[in-house]
């Protein structure tokens, strides 16, 4: 497969995975209705663990992983899924789905913003205003929830922290993908987060606490919930990540995370009725055209840091 196409596939990639986590935020709402957020993460990572044993036992599953290479993959799994998720999860006990959408589209600024101290990836001052411009709608945007009753700082600094997680991780991951394959470490990643997740519900709650909270599944919103988020939303979402990660530069994978906040308001606003008003659009307006700028203006400046890829 010829250069092109393969960037071409793995700006698809991108864009399911921003599609999928999109609409994710709304089922993680949904779900903390019935259970707490140490047993929705402890459920959503044993079905993505429990998925992909099951690739495994089918012959799918990744055919060169050894303890040395688990072991050299496993710190990436500190940042995603056990920071970003937990952090994540945690936040929307506080916040509105709109909310975490437009914070989690923030990533991109961490991102370049890492780029440049760790893989010494220039920023130009074209760059540096779209920072300041995405900075000021999320401003804006927290200084109006603030004037909503249901507004915690406490969510949105959780939010902060769940983003800045994620863009390590995109760091990170950026540099193994020369050595290691999408495929490797999805598989270790999520299977670290499942173990951590368990161990956490077991010394908290207990074994038998944890394995009644699976009653609530006879509520056909929280099966769905739970069947998304730990499958579409954990396992598939991390593949294509990992997969566009290896062909395309960590600041402009997470740039495509300004469709986020669009498709969680969207359907915020169908599904759990969620307030938009017009200085909202504005808010969220202002941080997508920075979070945009970043990438125009990135494409425009070439990255002598830059390197190509082995398909």
């Amino acid at each position: 497969m010829d250069e092109k196409n393969v960037k071409k596939r793995a700006y698809e990639a991108a864009l399911c995975q921003v599609a999928i986590i999109g609409l994710s935020l709304i089922f993680v709402k949904l779900a903390l209705g019935a259970l707490n957020p140490l047993e929705l993460l402890a459920q959503r990572f044993t079905l993505a663990a429990a998925y992909i044993g099951l690739l495994v036992l089918l012959g799918k599953g990744p055919k060169t992983l050894s303890w040395q290479r688990v072991l050299k993959i496993l710190p990436l799994a500190l940042f995603y899924p056990i920071g970003f998720f937990a952090l994540q999860t945690y936040a929307m006990v506080f916040a509105k789905a709109s909310e975490a959408g437009v914070i989690t589209a923030i990533a991109p600024i961490f991102t370049v913003i890492l780029a440049r101290i760790f893989l010494r990836e220039k920023v130009n001052w074209k760059q540096a205003v779209m920072i300041g411009l995405a900075s000021l709608g999320l401003f804006i945007l927290t200084t109006l929830n603030s004037q909503n009753s249901n507004f915690s700082i406490k969510g949105t600094i959780l939010l902060l922290f769940s983003a800045l997680s994620m863009s390590i991780y995109l760091i990170l991951v950026r540099k193994l993908s020369r050595e290691y394959s999408y495929l490797e470490i999805t598989t270790v990643v999520l299977l670290a987060g499942g173990i951590c997740f368990l161990i956490l519900i077991f010394w908290k709650q207990g074994i038998l606490s944890f394995i009644q909270s699976f009653r609530l599944w006879k509520d056909p919103k929280i099966a769905m919930s739970l069947l998304y988020l730990g499958i579409l939303s954990s396992y598939f979402t991390s593949l294509l990540n990992n997969y566009a990660l290896t062909y395309l530069d960590a600041t402009k994978v997470a740039i495509l995370n300004n469709l986020t906040p669009i498709i969680t308001s969207l359907a915020g606003s169908i599904f759990l009725n969620e307030v938009f008003t017009p200085r909202h659009g504005l808010a969220m307006g202002l941080t997508l055209l920075g979070v945009w700028g970043l990438h125009y203006f990135q494409d425009k400046s070439p990255n002598p840091s830059s390197k190509k890829r082995k398909n």
